[in-house]
């Protein structure tokens, strides 16, 4: 799926909110034991995650490229909202969750923690939805696997750890399940 789903306000900012919806999903909020077993693949997948988006950054400071992640982003935006015209107000209350998860984290209060997380997971829950109705029109879920395949080109071209680190990935993910 397209990387850069953005909406219509302040597109660079609601993007980098809308990332930071699947860091904080990643973030153990199931039992005790659970969380034992994958924190070290759930760490693993993080560096993964940071290194692949340092590439992609890399990749994406092609002028052509660039232009049409801006242009797919936006597409893609607009059908979601389309889709749930609610979805930029959910987003928005993103940066101040994100505020209340981290003081609660720093407070010690894990019972804040995971309501806060459970807030962020149901805003990721809706954000996915969005994007699934979208990309049920064929030519643009075509378009966004294309231009996701030639985004992953530039990166391994950028950068050859970047196909390990695709591999990697694929692989912690398969083993931390849905």
């Amino acid at each position: 799926m397209h990387r850069s789903a953005r909406f219509r306000t302040n597109p660079r900012r609601h993007a980098r909110a809308l990332a930071a919806i699947v860091a904080l999903a990643l973030l153990p909020a199931c039992a005790e034991t659970q969380a034992m077993e994958a924190g070290p693949a759930r760490a693993e997948v993080s560096r993964v995650e940071q290194a692949l988006k340092e590439i992609e950054s890399r990749a994406l400071r092609d002028p052509e490229l660039m232009r049409l992640d801006e242009a797919l982003g936006a597409e893609l935006m607009q059908a979601m909202v389309s889709a749930d015209p609610g979805l930029p107000a959910a987003a928005g209350q993103l940066p101040l969750l994100q505020e209340q998860y981290g003081r609660a984290i720093q407070a010690g209060d894990a019972a804040a923690a995971a309501q806060v997380n459970r807030q962020i997971a149901a805003i990721e829950r809706r954000y996915l939805r969005a994007q699934s109705d979208a990309l049920r029109n064929r030519s643009l879920a075509e378009r966004t696997d294309r231009f996701n395949a030639v985004l992953r080109q530039r990166m391994i071209e950028a950068d050859a750890a970047a196909a390990g680190l695709f591999e990697r990935y694929a692989e912690l993910r398969g083993r931390m399940g849905p």
